[in-house]
């Protein structure tokens, strides 16, 4: 698993949350994102509602594609970063 934390979080919610789900971003070609939890707009919506200078944290959770991850494994990780 590989996993990264983003020196990202001013500004509004509509620039990472569209970079998170935009499929044609480079490199998206294969895979395209799929949001497991949440709701975009509601996340985009809260970001734009902050008065603070940081107001989201942004990272990764990924898989080499040989690795054998089933969605109980996937909603434990997520789990543990909630």
């Amino acid at each position: 698993m590989y996993m990264k934390v983003f020196p990202h979080g001013q500004g509004g919610g509509d620039g990472p949350t569209h970079y998170l789900v935009r499929p044609d971003y480079p490199g998206r070609d294969e895979l395209p994102p799929e949001v497991l939890r949440g709701d975009v707009e509601i996340t985009r919506a809260l970001i734009d509602s902050l008065d603070t200078k940081w107001k989201f944290t942004a990272g990764v959770l990924s898989w080499h594609p040989d690795d054998t991850v089933t969605p109980e494994q996937e909603q434990r990780v997520m789990d543990d970063f909630e």
